[in-house]
């Protein structure tokens, strides 16, 4: 009976153990569905305050992000800061650079979580159509994010400028290191076809086409496969330190932006940039950008 007991007690446990587990992810579920308004349900709302209703959500995800939680809550913890970090891009004025940076961070976290515990790549929102990359470019990795995201439009022509030379540039440089490389590296080809595809469409806006097709090669010859990225001082892979000079040229050209709705629509282009530096090996730590 003493036995009885102990299997019993065991498996209610066990019991409880799965009930508290199962009642932490409809939770979090609940706060993923609640806790994120559509960007047009806060026009009731003055900046202050919807930039501190959504940095307080935002605080109560990276409490769920590093703790012994199950894995597919962390996955959504990071998943739905990753929203959130572009809604404090649009809302939070003195925190836009900050916040794609860390949207893409949390993206990639997520991903990561992903990779290990067997959840469909295309259930990270990384802003790419990963079942269109998968018909377009089936030799490619589906970890990087090699289809084009839809670029975004009316953010004034000089904004859009620096965008079509940001991404001119990241296309020339991936070019190059693609054909340096032995055996033949797909992605970096594929994300030079898709900022070069990007870049086409800012350009085709504008009155005066910025793009200069060909830029200096020097440093990308010399330092093929791993640099100094002069951004953070840190020895990175070459390719990822191309896609984080992308993200953050991407960022000075348009942080001037005031209307929520722009930047959003920004933000959601250009973390694409950052989340590839760190899918291609950039360190996660120290961030770039970070809150100082």
């Amino acid at each position: 009976m003493r036995k009885l007991h102990y299997e019993t007690s065991t498996v209610s446990h066990q019991v409880l153990k799965l009930l508290a587990c199962i009642s932490l992810c409809i939770g979090l579920l609940i706060t993923v569905c609640i806790a994120r308004p559509a960007l047009a349900d806060t026009v009731s709302q003055t900046p202050i305050e919807s930039c501190s209703v959504t940095l307080t959500n935002i605080r109560r995800n990276i409490s769920l992000e590093n703790a012994e939680y199950p894995s597919i809550l962390r996955f959504f913890a990071y998943q739905n800061n990753a929203n959130l970090w572009l809604d404090a891009a649009a809302q939070c004025s003195d925190r836009y650079e900050q916040s794609i940076v860390y949207s893409a961070y949390d993206s990639y976290e997520a991903h990561q979580i992903a990779l290990h515990n067997g959840i469909a790549s295309s259930a990270v929102d990384t802003g790419a159509d990963l079942d269109h990359l998968r018909t377009v470019s089936p030799t490619t990795s589906n970890d990087v994010i090699t289809a084009s995201i839809s670029v975004p439009t009316d953010l004034g022509d000089s904004t859009e400028t620096a965008l079509a030379g940001a991404q001119d540039k990241a296309a020339f440089s991936m070019e190059v290191l693609g054909a340096r490389s032995n055996p033949k590296n797909e992605d970096d080809f594929a994300l030079s076809f898709r900022s070069r595809t990007n870049a086409a469409q800012f350009a085709g806006t504008l009155s005066t086409d910025p793009r200069k097709k060909v830029y200096s090669v020097q440093t990308l010859l010399k330092n093929p496969v791993s640099i100094i990225d002069p951004s953070t001082g840190l020895l990175v892979p070459t390719n990822s330190a191309v896609e984080m000079e992308l993200g953050l040229s991407e960022v000075t050209g348009t942080k001037t932006l005031t209307s929520p709705q722009k930047r959003y629509a920004a933000a959601a282009f250009i973390r694409s940039a950052f989340y590839d530096a760190f899918i291609l090996g950039y360190p996660t730590s120290p961030l770039p950008l970070q809150e100082k």
